[in-house]
């Protein structure tokens, strides 16, 4: 399996964040990038899961920072549907 380049990763990261599920991020991978990745190697880029224990905390800042930001937007939209 070789080592993904830094943009590859944090678009892994960054869906991940938002909830995508893995075969989303893996399919997405292919696609934008034409490399192909596997469910467990999307996942350890996830640091909510155990298989991610050695993820740089570059990574999992950015996880937090995007999952924060995805959930404060969510969260406006959906008061702005219940008004």
């Amino acid at each position: 399996m070789a080592a993904l380049k830094p943009e590859v990763k944090a678009a892994i990261v960054q869906m991940l964040a938002c909830y995508d599920t893995l075969s989303i991020v893996v399919d997405a991978i292919q696609k934008d990038y034409g490399i192909r990745v596997t469910p467990q190697q999307v996942e350890s880029h996830d640091p909510t899961k155990v298989s991610s224990k050695g993820l740089a905390q570059k990574w999992v800042d950015i996880f937090n920072a995007t999952r924060e930001r995805f959930r404060k937007e969510n969260d406006r939209a959906f008061d702005k549907q219940g008004q």
